[in-house]
């Protein structure tokens, strides 16, 4: 017994003294091969499979030598920009182990250069300046980088340069430069595409210093110049700026998009009454208060819906409550109906609608209900029916059995409408089948049932077998047995959708046999 496990324990030393440690390789060939290649769509996964890598190695020995061979693609002709792109982006935390000379050749291209500055800003100052590094060989592209971060007054002359990619370096560097800086640049420059580039890039930066040249040049006759400076005002324009900006709306479609996006922008709440007061036309002028959705422009606007103001007026009030309606102003709008024009229920009803969306369903159909009660006029009349078809609460079906009734005008589209209840009430259902008068009749209500219903249209005929209207019901069933059963049994497509049970088709058929 001794011996044995004297046996036993010399085997465990020697699997122990002999296990092999796990070899961590550096990054992988079939990694390097796929970030040459990578396209748009191999991006995502070149980059996540790169960092899981880095991180995954213990060694840091390893992970070196990983991120040299990872850099060496940056400087191949053969990797496509979007290798590179991912290269930078997973290279950006070892910034301090890249070669600056690397990186920079990833300046030239608008794609990478972003991150090739983020990399070389890590290497130097908090300026981005990389004026602590050792002198190096230098292309234009990173002699134009390190100009203007040493000396922002480089940047005049450099977005100037007949080198492309300079240029492009040049404009890059813009967000790091000051506001006075630009300005100053784009006095001394006289180059039309500089200028705009320049006008560009201060146009993004809501800096209430730049709001002279905005103005100066949203009068332009360059309509480049222009739409530019125009979209510099948004958020910096203010009620004086009004009537240059209601002329720039005459002018081209750019440029009048521009100025009312400017228009919009204008926080004061006297903008609404001068816009009012404008001469120019009322839609214009119903359309920016819409956007503007300020507190005052439901009561703005739904006066310009009365049946008195000329349709393609109460089209845009109608289009623009909608933008701004709330919950709280239904009452409002409901009461304004009495005053629209008969061929305004469509848009009505889609303003009420915008209104209620948030409202809840058992007030809301309770209001749709009363509403409908005590409307006297088209209009009100014409958008709550639309209402109780959309909605179909059961407590509407009295009204629509009433309308079927009285064979009025909507008669049938209530009667299409209670066929389309999931289901009708026992009261609906016998009425409908009372209402029938001729085969074709009966054969259209029954289609319409199973349209809304499918199998469970026959426990529906069924329920009423015992009453005055067994006999339709019995008819009706039979005739949907002959035309749909056989589809009922056709197993579903997908998972999602749920084929009738077999105890139910058993049901079908053997009720079907009964009343045969």
């Amino acid at each position: 017994m001794k011996s044995f496990t004297l046996f036993t324990a010399l085997c465990l030393c020697v699997q122990v003294t002999c296990a092999v440690e796990p070899v961590t390789a550096v990054v992988s060939d079939e990694l390097l091969a796929k970030m040459t290649q990578a396209s748009e769509t191999d991006f995502s996964a070149c980059f996540s499979a790169g960092v899981n890598q880095l991180l995954n190695t213990p060694d840091d020995a390893v992970r070196k030598q990983s991120i040299a061979k990872l850099a060496a693609l940056l400087t191949k002709k053969e990797t496509t920009l979007y290798g590179k792109y991912a290269l930078l982006r997973m290279l950006t935390p070892y910034a301090d182990q890249l070669d600056a000379e690397v990186v920079a050749t990833c300046l030239a291209d608008p794609m990478t250069r972003a991150q090739a500055m983020r990399i070389l800003d890590a290497k130097g100052d908090k300026r981005g300046a990389l004026t602590s590094l050792a002198p190096l060989p230098e292309n234009a592209s990173v002699k134009a980088y390190r100009a203007i971060q040493k000396d922002p007054k480089c940047f005049s002359t450099t977005i100037v340069a007949p080198d492309k990619k300079v240029r492009e370096v040049a404009i890059s560097c813009a967000e790091s430069l000051q506001t006075s800086d630009l300005l100053e640049a784009y006095q001394k420059v006289s180059d039309r595409a500089a200028k705009v580039l320049i006008l560009t890039a201060l146009s993004t930066r809501k800096d209430k210093q730049c709001i002279p040249l905005f103005k100066q040049e949203a009068a332009n006759t360059d309509e480049v110049f222009a739409s530019v400076g125009l979209s510099g005002l948004i958020s910096l324009a203010t009620i004086e700026d009004i009537p240059f900006l209601l002329a720039a709306l005459e002018r081209s479609p750019d440029i009048a998009l521009t100025a009312r996006n400017v228009l919009i922008s204008i926080a004061d709440p006297k903008t609404e009454a001068m816009l009012l007061s404008a001469k120019m036309k009322r839609e214009t002028q119903l359309d920016i208060i819409g956007d503007r959705d300020t507190p005052q422009a439901f009561d703005l606007l739904l006066p310009y819906t009365r049946k008195t103001e000329a349709s393609e007026i109460r089209a845009a009030a109608w289009r623009n409550l909608r933008k701004v309606v709330t919950e709280a102003q239904v009452p409002a709008l409901i009461a304004q109906l009495q005053e629209a024009d008969d061929g305004d229920i469509n848009p009505a009803e889609q303003t009420l609608l915008s209104a209620v969306k948030d409202m809840d369903p058992f007030k809301r159909d309770a209001l749709v209900l009363a509403t409908w009660q005590k409307a006297s006029n088209k209009v009100t009349r014409g958008v709550m029916f639309s209402m109780m078809q959309r909605f179909k609460n059961p407590s509407f079906e009295p009204e629509f059995l009433k309308l079927i009734a009285s064979e009025n005008d909507l008669a049938q589209e209530a009667l299409r409408t209670l066929c389309s209840y999931k289901p009708p009430s026992k009261t609906t259902l016998l009425a409908l089948l009372a209402y029938t008068q001729d085969e074709k009749q009966q054969q259209t209500i029954a289609a319409r049932l199973f349209l809304a219903n499918s199998a469970d249209t026959f426990a529906l005929l069924q329920s009423v077998f015992d009453s005055p209207q067994s006999a339709v019901a019995k008819k009706l069933y039979l005739h949907l047995f002959d035309k749909q059963f056989e589809g009922l049994k056709i197993p579903p497509k997908s998972k999602k959708e749920k084929g009738v049970p077999k105890a139910v088709l058993d049901t079908i058929q053997k009720t079907a046999t009964e009343i045969k």
